[in-house]
């Protein structure tokens, strides 16, 4: 679930049209069904009953409703408290916390935009694992962070940023065909290149080859997502990534990707912050510039 989602869900329910809510919105019909039909999966319920003369809302799409009103006006709010503020341009420093795949693949377009608008404003990184970054958003060592989600703590305000599935990824012309999808079977069969055990990644993977009671032929052990594609890109072996970070790789073009038929998992980043600190109009503002950020890449 993400912020142009619930703006999508907003817009139909106003309308009582895909059609006309499409218009409004500048977004195809098609696009807009799709997004629609994603935020259903992945609520396990439906939100619209469909007719001839446009949709209405079930019940659970009635409360859905009155959330999502809540949280697109809090985001509204946000935005114009700074509007009405601009006279003052936000100045300040900003410790900010990010797992290492967000610092490597989803923080440097943010910090691009960011700084452009805000010059005064700086940050400080921290690198960590993900449970070690909630963790000092809690203890408020570091203001907002970056993290492999969900994130369910009644201290924290979380948003989605971005969500993918896992993929495997090969070298063009080793190993496996050009085709998808593939099967964990056909994958064990190959010198398979793994993260360490404690990265969440692998702690999802290898259960999924034990439940087949399969085992790779694991031939290196890394937690860095850049390394496991760099020795994939060597034809050494093939592996099983987050599909936005072989996405996000400059050397794309070399690998071939194939969705895993047995193995559905999404994976999910967001990001954080400790809900009191919204009362800080620096760290609101990083917070939903963050939001914005992403959910109009």
């Amino acid at each position: 679930m993400d912020i142009q989602s619930l703006k999508a869900f907003q817009g139909i329910a106003a309308s009582g049209s895909f059609t006309r809510a499409a218009v409004k919105l500048y977004i195809s019909q098609p696009a807009l069904s799709k997004q629609i039909k994603k935020l259903e999966e992945e609520l396990g319920l439906q939100l619209f009953i469909r007719g001839t003369k446009g949709v209405e809302l079930t019940e659970r799409g009635e409360r859905l409703l009155k959330t999502t009103n809540h949280i697109l006006e809090e985001i509204a709010y946000i935005k114009e408290d700074f509007r009405k503020d601009n006279s003052k341009k936000p100045s300040g420093n900003v410790r900010l916390g990010c797992s290492t795949i967000a610092i490597q693949y989803l923080l440097p377009s943010f910090l691009a935009d960011f700084t452009k608008k805000y010059p005064d404003i700086s940050f400080q990184l921290k690198e960590a694992e993900s449970p070690q970054i909630i963790s000092e958003t809690l203890d408020e060592i570091v203001n907002c962070s970056i993290v492999l989600g969900p994130v369910k703590n009644l201290e924290i305000k979380y948003y989605p940023l971005i969500k993918c599935q896992l993929v495997c990824v090969s070298l063009k012309g080793k190993f496996l065909p050009a085709t998808s999808p593939i099967t964990l079977a056909q994958i064990s069969k190959h010198p398979f290149v793994a993260y360490e055990e404690f990265v969440k990644y692998q702690q999802i993977i290898t259960p999924a080859f034990n439940k087949k009671k399969l085992s790779p032929r694991t031939i290196i052990r890394t937690k860095s997502s850049n390394s496991i594609l760099e020795i994939v890109k060597m034809g050494l072996g093939v592996a099983i990534v987050p599909e936005f970070i072989l996405d996000r790789n400059i050397h794309r073009d070399l690998f071939i990707k194939h969705k895993i038929r047995d193995l559905s998992v999404q994976i999910e980043f967001g990001v954080i912050i400790k809900k009191k600190n919204l009362k800080n109009k620096l760290l609101k503002l990083i917070f939903t510039s963050i939001l914005n950020h992403y959910s109009n890449e």
